[in-house]
């Protein structure tokens, strides 16, 4: 074969030559070694000097050190340091080699440990090396390479990283671009895995087995708690001389338990509480009641006892650890400890002990019941005979689906195969057959027809709703081959709430992936349960391949591709750099043997995810990509942004790419600004027509399409608006959001006048963009096309034009001058609202519809949601305020309420008809007889006769008659009682609409409350400010002559709050940029939020319910209040 492939080669350029060469021998190399010569088999690069290497002996007999060296080259020097030995490694042992200067629980695995400088002093960016005596049959990065402070590894490196070889790697390899994929990386001094090893190569030898111990530990919440004892030896074995011991807090053996009852070989025997979860107790042998041996907590120790000899220990007997011992990431407390299967026996040492145990969290009881390890069944490959599932998604939506493997060397039919679902533990309901084929290594996925576009591709077939794709977590799935059910997911027949546990995920709400060491399917979902991988939802990386290790893969071709024709720069070479060859600047050129500026090279990789950029002459230049703008093909890992791709078990060409973009290189577009593009000549035509550009933008409005094949919508960048329309394929993916800025490349052109944007390309670069402010206008034209406008105070010309009918509607509105066209498109929300009624304010985008020359008419405005109509401002006001509240006079002659009402603006104001309530603010309730308001004049309301009226104005030293008092015997109606523990005055104009209110938290006897002109309470009244004094019979006020702080001299800058009325989200507009302190507030003055801000636009956000506030404005020179509604 060797001969053949090396024949092949020389017919091919001489370019690839050393590339292809080098990617056979390595191939040959790592089938060589398979299972027949030592290999590294654990690397810990702790901190300080906690740092060892492993040797791993994966063959069927004991190998002598002796003739094996192993090298250091670091910093990519020569080989200095060195190790020799003449001991001896078992079949299937390790042989350890750590500092002497390592933590207390490596050193006491090491066989040797070494004084500084040696071997194990190394750092990520040494290389280590094992030599037979004759060849390099191992490394560890990449000897004479200085690769800087490390080597990548998956998601770590050689620096700061615990690294332990893959289960399924059965030899070395000497070529480090393959190997450092071959290693599970975990945390910098993880050291749980030292001192034994696991490989598909054949049988461990175990070096127990012939002795029960405990294999669970359950310290679960309240009394869920249980203890677990395996039988690993080859016979069954009597529990008749065994005993339990707990030794509570660290004191002497008390609790106790003892049976005559027999432990099968391979069996467990589990003890439980008798308040224990139904679960636990379902698996239990024996339940006990308080007090018992499992009636533990995390800081009593647990020991076996054979009759004669402590043969295994939780915790240290006798000694009290505080609250628990430590255990790997957990504890004796408030976890659930499961045995490791490489454990053969008991430990009566729990320095060692401790690191024997996978941790899982509080009440986690997947594992009760049964047990695994390496003494009952030898570690041999399995049949690798049978179909089985290989990867389950339950994701979001209908994003599900569900893949069947074929590790068998040959093709298999699915012709005879059923796949069933189980629905809520009912019987066997959806199914799925097909007569397709699954190739050798390859896979066949089943999906629902409303998956993910990036599922629905890998998808073998997609199956509508209801279907066995179209589960949840509580859902078994079975996989029958005609005559056996051959493989599980979850328990068939039973319902288990929501899902089933699945490691730390479940069946629920997670992507499941089967391990790479499985070999076949599982019908004992207990077992089948550990078999699996999990990954977050939605997590589809993985869809549309599986590996074990029951096929040999072949390494595939993958052919990089990059045009280079938009780069400016200089430049000789051109290279791919990334985790494919340890981000070498030189490893791997491409080359242009066309000349048409796209370089190209390919490269054997297994398959995998991998991370990478071009790069030209060693480093010089590389691409620089961006995190927002390349997320389509990139991975952002702090603060670097790599091309990422995954690479399927199948030789594979990339598309071409363009220099630092997703895509192809497009046509050159020079960036426009809108307003560079959107001018017209004579005819209304655009001066643009047919240019090529790009264009950068916020989104303003809804997809006026909303249709799959098809977007329209329009973007503003500040100088100006444009239409947006496209049925290009890139395009229609993106979802209009308002709000996202995004950038375009396209061609100008116009729809019956509407100057828009024909995009080849739409790219999403963030959301939450501030929209530009909507302008007043009264008329529609040019310039209001694609510009967010506002008309005020409109009327519906003919309320029965809306139609609500047909792709859309045109109604007229007008303001009693100007009428303009109104178009509401079926896509808006406001389609299926009914009609507006009475004065409105209306926004939307401005747009054309006119489809001859000249383009100078049918100009429209597009509302884009219910909000964009609200209701309109009355055209007069008048400006009266209720500037004094009097709500518990002390006057002897007469305790009457009262308030004044005060005009302060500039024409009279008649009151005939209008009417007043208390704080219940109910129009009509007490109406005012005909009467008027002069400018500036103020007028008292009190709760007395009129003939009492001069009485009252010379009790306050007013002349009689000198001051307008309304009477109750004059008002229509009741005089609503005014509380000094908080209460008001609503006035309204005679249709009942709210005109003012004034509202006081709480008022003190005797005194008014004063108020400005926008009802906000001021304080009570002092005698000698503001006007106020004290009346002869001892209250203090000043009815009549109360003129309310309108603020004059002070901060009269501001502009306007808009949108008023508002649905929450408004901004204030100050005439001039300053410091500005903003409080909103409900009408008794409670403050509700509060911003600062240094400039003249404030934004403000109010999330409260439907009503009238006010919003205060302070800044240096003074305070202004205004009102806000809240629809």
């Amino acid at each position: 074969m060797l001969t053949f492939i090396l024949q092949l080669i020389f017919k091919m350029h001489m370019r690839k030559f050393t590339l292809l060469l080098t990617m056979v021998l390595g191939v040959f190399a790592a089938n060589g070694q398979t299972c027949n010569d030592l290999f590294f088999s654990e690397y810990g690069e702790g901190s300080s000097n906690h740092k060892y290497i492993e040797i791993y002996n994966p063959t069927g007999s004991a190998v002598s050190l002796t003739g094996y060296t192993v090298y250091m080259s670091g910093n990519g020097g020569s080989y200095t340091n060195t190790f020799t030995s003449n001991a001896t490694i078992a079949s299937g042992d390790v042989y350890v080699v750590s500092t002497n200067q390592a933590d207390t629980l490596i050193q006491a695995e090491a066989d040797t440990v070494l004084g500084y400088p040696s071997i194990v002093h190394f750092n990520g960016d040494d290389a280590l090396i094992l030599f037979d005596g004759t060849d390099t049959i191992d490394v560890i990065g990449v000897p004479g390479v200085d690769p800087g402070s490390s080597w990548a590894v998956g998601t770590g490196s050689t620096a700061n990283y615990t690294l332990v070889r893959k289960d399924s790697v059965t030899g070395g390899s000497t070529n480090w671009t393959t190997g450092a994929m071959e290693w599970d990386v975990y945390a910098q001094n993880t050291w749980t895995y030292i001192g034994s090893h696991t490989s598909n190569c054949g049988a461990v030898a175990s070096t127990g087995c012939d002795e029960l111990y405990f294999s669970e530990y359950g310290e679960g919440s309240s009394n869920h708690k249980y203890i677990e004892i395996y039988n690993p030896t080859a016979s069954a074995v009597s529990l008749t001389g065994y005993t339990v011991y707990m030794s509570g807090n660290g004191g002497s053996y008390t609790n106790t338990f003892t049976t005559n009852a027999t432990i099968a070989s391979g069996d467990v025997y589990v003890v439980s509480t008798n308040q224990a979860d139904s679960l636990i107790q379902a698996e239990a042998d024996t339940v006990l009641g308080y007090p018992s041996i499992v009636h533990f907590n995390g800081d009593d120790a647990l020991i076996l006892f054979d009759g004669t000899d402590t043969i295994d220990v939780i915790g240290v007997p006798g000694v009290d650890p505080g609250s628990s011992w430590a255990v790997g990431t957990g504890s004796t407390a408030n976890y659930t400890l499961v045995r490791k299967d490489s454990v053969t026996g008991g430990s009566t040492n729990w320095t060692t002990g401790a690191a024997e145990w996978d941790v899982y969290a509080q009440n986690t009881w997947t594992y009760i019941g049964s047990h695994s390890s390496n003494c009952i069944t030898a570690v041999v490959p399995a049949s690798c005979s049978e179909l089985y599932f290989s990867e389950y998604a339950e994701g979001s939506s209908n994003n599900k689906y569900i893949e069947i493997y074929n590790p068998t060397a040959n093709a298999v039919s699915l012709t005879g195969y059923t796949v069933y679902q189980s629905g809520n533990g009912g019987s066997y309901t959806n199914t799925f057959t097909t007569n397709a084929s699954i190739a050798s290594g390859d896979v066949y996925l089943i999906s629902t027809n409303q998956a993910d576009a990036s599922i629905l591709a890998l998808a073998d077939t997609a199956l509508a709703y209801p279907s066995i794709a179209h589960f949840n977590g509580d859902d078994a799935m079975i996989l029958f081959n005609g005559t056996d059910t051959v493989d599980v997911i979850g328990v068939p027949g039973v319902d288990p709430g929501s899902s089933w546990a699945v490691d730390t995920g479940s069946t629920a709400n997670y992507t499941l992936v089967r391990k790479d060491s499985v070999t076949g399917g599982s019908t004992n979902w207990t077992t089948g349960a550990t078999e699996w991988d999990v990954y977050p939802q939605n997590t589809w990386t993985h869809a549309g391949s599986h590996t074990s290790s029951c096929i040999v893969i072949t390494i595939p071709n993958v052919t990089f591709q990059v045009d280079m024709n938009n780069v400016t720069a200089s430049y000789t070479n051109v290279y791919v750099s990334g985790t494919i060859n340890g981000w070498s600047g030189n490893a791997n050129q491409l080359t242009d043997a066309n000349g048409d500026g796209v370089y190209e090279g390919t490269i054997p990789l297994t398959a995998g995810s991998y991370e990478y950029k071009f790069t030209y002459d060693n480093w010089v230049g590389q691409e620089s990509l961006d995190a927002t703008l390349d997320s389509a093909c990139t991975l952002t890992t702090g603060a670097f942004t790599n091309r990422y791709v995954t690479i399927p078990n199948a030789n594979t060409v990339l598309p071409v790419v363009c220099w630092e973009d997703c895509s192809s290189c497009p046509v050159y577009a020079p960036t426009y600004t809108i307003a560079n593009i959107d001018g017209i000549d004579a005819d209304g035509v655009a001066d643009s027509l047919n240019v090529y550009c790009k264009l950068v933008g916020t989104v303003m409005g809804v997809d006026m399409q909303g249709a799959a094949t098809m977007v329209q919508f329009t973007i503003h960048d500040g100088t100006g608006g444009m239409g947006v329309f496209s049925s290009v394929a890139s395009a229609q993916n993106y979802t209009v959001t308002e709000g996202d800025q995004v950038r375009m490349i396209g061609s100008i052109g116009q729809f019956n006048g509407l100057t828009q944007m024909y995009p080849d390309s739409i790219v999403f670069i963030s959301a939450g963009n501030t929209l530009p402010m909507a302008v007043v206008v009264t008329s529609l034209g040019e310039s209001t096309e694609s510009e967010l406008v506002t008309f005020e105070n409109m009327l519906l010309v003919d309320p029965s034009q809306w139609s609500g009918s047909g792709s859309g509607f045109n109604v007229d509105v007008t303001n009693g001058t100007d009428t303009i066209a109104v178009r509401i498109d079926n896509d808006v929300d406001l389609y299926s609202q009914p009609a507006p009624t009475g004065t409105f304010n209306v926004s939307g985008i401005g747009g054309q519809y006119d489809s001859s020359l000249p383009h100078l008419s049918g100009y429209q405005l597009l509302p884009r949601y219910i909000a964009d109509i609200v209701p309109g401002q009355p055209a007069y006001s008048p400006k009266l305020v209720v500037s004094e509240i009097m709500s518990g006079s002390n006057a002897s002659a007469w305790a009457a309420d009262w308030f004044e009402i005060h005009n302060y603006g500039d024409t009279v104001v008649d009151l005939t008809g209008f009417s007043w309530d208390d704080e219940s603010g109910i129009s009509g309730t007490s109406v005012f007889p005909a009467i008027s308001i002069a400018a500036g004049e103020a007028i008292v309301v009190w709760n007395d006769v009129a003939a009492n009226e001069d009485s009252l104005l010379v009790s306050w030293k007013l002349t009689a008659g000198s001051v307008q008092v309304i009477s109750t015997d004059e008002l229509n109606g009741s005089f609503p009682s005014l509380s000094q523990n908080g209460d008001g005055v609503y006035l309204f104009d005679a249709s009942g609409t709210d005109l003012t209110n004034s509202l006081y938290l709480s008022a003190t006897a005797g005194y008014t409350v004063e108020f400005d002109t926008t009802g906000m309470a001021t304080g009570v009244a002092v005698d000698g400010v503001n006007g106020a004094y004290t009346s002869s019979l001892g209250d203090v006020g000043s009815p009549g002559n109360l003129a309310p702080n309108q603020n004059i001299g002070e901060l009269g800058l501001m502009g306007r709050i808009y949108p008023n009325p508002t649905t929450g989200n408004f901004q204030i507009e100050m005439k001039q940029a300053d410091r500005y302190s903003v409080e909103v507030m409900d009408i008794r003055g409670v403050v509700l939020t509060s911003v600062s801000v240094e400039g003249s636009v404030i934004p403000v956000e109010l999330n409260a319910s439907a009503g009238m506030y006010l919003v205060r404005v302070t800044s240096t020179k003074g305070t202004v209040t205004q009102r806000i509604q809240l629809l």
